[in-house]
């Protein structure tokens, strides 16, 4: 699932989860009525196009984040090309 790639990333990137609360219960309902906090937040040296390509993969309307894993793929090597 692409949502959860993404979400994957954010750990990644900032060390912590994308939705934070008290139990289970308190981070789900986050999960489905919020957007995750901004990674600028907590990652401010994040490169944009990184942001950018998390961000998209956990977009809150499924029609609007890659569709498949070769687009995340192809995101993510047009990033890591743009650092060779």
């Amino acid at each position: 699932d692409i949502y959860a790639i993404g979400a994957l990333m954010y750990a990644m990137v900032t060390g912590r989860s994308p939705y934070q609360g008290k139990d289970g219960q308190a981070v789900l309902e986050r999960l489905v009525s919020q957007p995750p906090e901004p990674l600028e937040r907590h990652c401010p040296s994040l490169p944009s196009s990184i942001r950018e390509v998390i961000e998209k993969a956990m977009h809150r309307v499924p029609e609007m984040r890659y569709q498949n894993a070769l687009e995340l793929e192809a995101a993510l090597r047009a990033v890591a090309l743009s650092y060779h």
